[in-house]
């Protein structure tokens, strides 16, 4: 039985890739494991060999494009970040429902929106449209008058596409990007914000079905089942932990602390570290910032800008920030953006942290503060449109509230998730956000 990302022979090629972009030559390293590959057909032999490089990798004296090693802890990592402080301002109760309402409601829809395209490249997502005069996007994609020809070459995602297309609609189809936000929420009904990592872990364990993971998430799962400590789990022969799982997972740790950002961030930490490291941590500290402060703030660039303070300036993560920050004074035209978004970070890995943060930032600043534009913006984009669409919707949904997203994208849901998360599948949407403001 194959079992994607957690075989060695899996996972061998990743990080060779993830080392290359630390700057280390790993060329004699792939030319044994080539040479190893085409020499034998055992699948026990090979993945013997493919674990022996995989440690020789780990023992690699790395040189590392950051300042700071996730597993130091979080007290060293706020003595390298800025102190960009949002406003102090108090949020009315009607005002904290309205953004409450708006993230959740936002997340989900853009999610649902970049659902069926997920893998899909930006030509291809181009070519889609195309077939249904429907370019530039502006509502949920459509199987009608799409080719058979064009989807053997470009299926929709086997998880859920087809039911995320606009005549399929009934709910929102399972998805592990709702499914860690809700499973966050649980996290803190059940323990409190102070909540531990074993306490994390063991929810994920009783919660979530193994192969409702992906990437670094099911490499953490199985190694705390084969007895990794829950504190190494995140970086024991993880080639992906500078992948956007934890970056997908920040949302509800902003939602819970409004107007704090600096409190989000320590949330958000305790969770990202259980499976990622370094820049896979960053993703996930600036997204929790972000969402903190879009309760005190009107403009998404200014709570971009103090997401972009609570992580370490000389990561390739801030660059990339500042990259996206930079692009209006290159080109007013989104296209022309996205172009430069490709060549300068098209190398990485579709669902890493660095490039896909790089495009969600750039779609919420080309958004002209509309919701509709920066959801369609970022899944127009390419690279992972799912994970995308869920934290660019989350974003504006909760910078703007409720009230001002239009609801050609929240009437299809149906107020319904279904989910693998145990006990919440079926789970009605107001109710969702009604328990994150019982927590605050």
């Amino acid at each position: 039985m194959k079992v994607t990302y957690v075989n060695p022979e899996d996972k061998i090629d990743y990080a060779f890739k993830e080392l290359k972009n630390l700057g280390v030559d790993v060329e004699l390293f792939e030319n044994k494991w080539e040479l190893f590959k085409s020499s034998t057909k055992d699948l026990i032999v090979l993945r013997r060999k493919a674990f022996e490089i995989l440690s020789e990798l780990n023992e690699i004296n790395i040189k590392k494009d950051f300042t700071y090693e996730a597993s130091v802890g979080l007290a060293k990592l706020k003595k390298i970040t800025g102190s960009y402080v949002p406003p102090n301002q108090s949020i009315n109760k009607d005002e904290l429902k309205n953004k409450i309402f708006g993230g959740w409601y936002g997340r989900i829809a853009g999610c649902l929106l970049g659902k069926p395209v997920e893998k899909m490249n930006r030509e291809a997502i181009n070519e889609l449209l195309h077939y249904n005069n429907c370019w530039p996007l502006n509502d949920y994609f459509t199987g009608r008058n799409v080719p058979s020809k064009f989807l053997k070459k470009y299926p929709w995602n086997k998880y859920g596409g087809k039911e995320s297309l606009k005549e399929n609609i009934i709910a929102m189809p399972e998805d592990d990007d709702i499914n860690f936000t809700m499973l966050n929420l649980y996290i803190i009904e059940k323990y409190g914000f102070d909540f531990t990592l074993d306490e994390l872990a063991t929810s994920w364990l009783e919660s979530l079905p193994v192969l409702s993971l992906f990437t670094a998430e099911r490499v953490a799962y199985l190694n705390v089942l084969n007895s990794v400590p829950v504190e190494k789990a995140g970086e024991y022969y993880n080639p992906y932990k500078e992948w956007i799982g934890a970056q997908i997972r920040a949302d509800l740790w902003g939602w819970v602390s409004p107007g704090d950002p600096d409190r989000a961030v320590e949330l958000a930490w305790r969770d990202a570290i259980f499976t990622h490291r370094n820049n896979g941590v960053y993703g996930a500290l600036f997204v929790a910032a972000v969402l903190a402060s879009s309760f005190v703030v009107n403009d998404p660039l200014e709570a971009i800008k103090i997401g972009l303070s609570r992580i370490p300036q000389e990561s390739k993560l801030a660059e990339a920030i500042r990259f996206s920050l930079d692009l209006p004074n290159k080109t007013s035209i989104w296209e022309e953006a996205v172009n430069l978004l490709h060549n300068k970070y098209g190398d990485y890995n579709w669902v890493h942290t660095i490039n896909n943060a790089a495009l969600l930032v750039a779609a919420i600043i080309y958004s002209n503060n509309d919701y509709s534009k920066a959801i369609t913006n970022v899944v127009m984009g390419g690279w992972d449109t799912d994970c995308n669409g869920a934290t660019v919707g989350a974003i504006m949904g909760t910078l703007l509230g409720y009230d001002k997203i239009n609801k050609k994208w929240i009437d299809p849901l149906q107020n319904r998730v279904r989910s693998s998360l145990k006990g919440f599948d079926n789970m009605n949407i107001d109710e969702l956000a009604q328990r994150t403001i019982n927590l605050i």
